[in-house]
């Protein structure tokens, strides 16, 4: 279905194309992108197929085994503990927006976890242990996970050597991720931006402190002012509801095996970054495998709590299931779901995965009028996610680069010798170009509509009443662009337009 999505261009380029971008990058030599904003070295496995075949194709290639990789775990659900935790996990709503919410690397963190839960319960602890120090090399933030898998050890399984090691490894290799790596494969967005936080900035963590001392600091000595923040915000409270109702509470009844969870229910409650505590992206794939194995071994106290009541015993399968079927089909995007009919949310109804000749339209306008050329400089809607621009090394989003000039990150200019330098010296390299308007610009009034990264509430082909600042903006925006570029194709409110210093 993701790959459908893809095809029919009803993906955005946050986060599929920063990923497709990224993988032709490695594959051309750029080892660079492994580390721009996350430290993300399995980026390498999914490069792969770029080296051999076409966008297109390595897009088709990645996105059906992202989905391949997310079903496996039902296999060994089914083997240890039958057919509703297969049944569970299956319908599990967070599991289907991993599947369809573009392509995202934090789902490998899903089987793997599961891998290390399985090998654990088997005893073949050697297993668990490299499963568990896999799981960092996902996104540096699961490193924090890695640490729990081994408190999960050392407190749960009383393996206290095996524990011990995952904590060490797991706290190193976060802190040099976030202090050092991240820091200088990053340095050209900081001299961009201004400045950036990967632990806290302001629109996550800030409010906790300005560093990861502070931020420890404040949650020690302030746990009544943290707790007020968390449940007096309703996002925050209906996240956890949706995460442990959509299972029935019953994960709860098994909290030791919760315990690498914890790090992915602290990031969303402590973080006041909406789309941390979404529960409709990819933030939840850490919580998946934790809260599914405890619901696994939590159903047997489930089942003797309910025996305990009134209704007879023989009714709890069938209501249980009824429960978990009622919640995927009322907050999942799968094909059974509410979302899927009704257009609430464009980007899960059942209409992006259906080919138009619109879609023909835009992708022979951009090949018949925009040479391939990696050099080009390209700014083009968020929502206009091309596989053929995924080779370009310069990539804005609209309207940067249109309305206003931008530097580029030099990403190649970054390597092992500067890195070391900057261990040594503790001062960045600058690494960009000076400010520049884009060759071309690719808009498509037809579309969701955004600026940037931010959009409106897009539904049945307009953005909703009660957005006009937003709207307002956006057409100003394009207004100014059509002024300052030439318009050199325009069909059914989708436009090319070419900078005017190219001739």
């Amino acid at each position: 279905m993701s790959s459908l999505k893809y095809h029919n261009l009803n993906t955005t380029f946050f986060d599929l194309g920063v990923f497709l971008n990224n993988f032709s990058m490695i594959a051309s030599g750029q080892w660079q992108s492994l580390f721009l904003s996350h430290v993300q070295p399995l980026g390498l496995f999914w490069a792969i197929p770029f080296y051999f075949f076409s966008t297109d194709l390595a897009a088709t290639i990645i996105l059906t085994c992202q989905a391949g990789f997310l079903v496996l775990p039902v296999i060994g659900l089914y083997r240890h503990f039958g057919i509703i935790p297969a049944l569970a996990f299956s319908i599990y709503f967070p599991l289907w927006y991993n599947a369809l919410f573009d392509f995202h690397i934090d789902h490998l963190a899903i089987p793997i976890l599961f891998g290390f839960f399985f090998f654990e319960r088997k005893g073949k602890l050697p297993h668990a242990i490299f499963l568990a120090v896999l799981l960092a090399l996902v996104k540096e933030p699961f490193a924090l996970q890695t640490v729990f898998c081994g408190l999960y050890l050392f407190l749960a399984r009383k393996n206290y050597l095996a524990g011990l090691l995952l904590i060490l490894f797991g706290m190193v290799y976060f802190s040099a991720c976030t202090e050092y790596i991240q820091y200088y494969f990053n340095s050209p967005y900081i001299s961009i931006t201004g400045g950036w936080d990967p632990v806290s900035h302001n629109k996550a963590f800030g409010w906790l402190g300005s560093s990861k001392q502070e931020i420890i600091l404040f949650l020690i000595t302030n746990p009544h002012t943290v707790l007020l923040e968390i449940v007096t915000n309703q996002e925050k409270v209906k996240y956890v509801l949706y995460i442990f109702g959509a299972l029935g509470f019953i994960p709860l009844l098994r909290p030791m095996v919760l315990l690498p969870a914890i790090p992915f229910v602290l990031i969303p409650l402590l973080s006041n970054f909406p789309e941390h505590h979404a529960y409709n992206t990819h933030y939840t794939a850490g919580l998946i495998a934790p809260l599914i194995m405890a619901f696994s071994e939590g159903l047997p106290t489930a089942k003797k709590l309910w025996g305990k009541a009134t209704i007879p015993n023989n009714l709890f399968a069938p209501i249980l299931i009824s429960g978990l079927l009622t919640c995927h089909i009322l907050v999942s995007p799968s094909p059974i779901s509410r979302k899927f009919f009704i257009e609430k949310t464009w980007f899960y109804h059942y209409t992006v995965y259906i080919p138009s000749k619109r879609t023909h339209m835009i992708k022979s306008a951009v090949t018949k009028y925009i040479p391939l050329n990696p050099e080009l400089v390209i700014s083009l809607q968020n929502t206009l996610n091309l596989g053929y621009f995924s080779k370009h090394r310069n990539i804005f989003i609209f309207p940067h680069g249109a309305t206003e000039k931008r530097m580029i990150a030099k990403i190649n200019s970054l390597n092992w010798d500067g890195f070391w330098r900057f261990i040594k010296n503790q001062k960045l390299e600058k690494n960009v170009s000076n400010p520049i308007l884009a060759d071309y610009v690719i808009i498509d009034l037809k579309k969701p509509w955004f600026i940037v990264a931010q959009g409106c509430h897009w539904v049945k082909g307009i953005c909703l009443e009660g957005q006009q600042k937003f709207t307002s903006k956006f057409s100003r925006l394009i207004k100014k662009t059509e002024q300052d570029f030439e318009t050199i194709y325009e069909n059914d409110e989708f436009l090319i337009l070419k900078n005017r210093s190219i001739q």
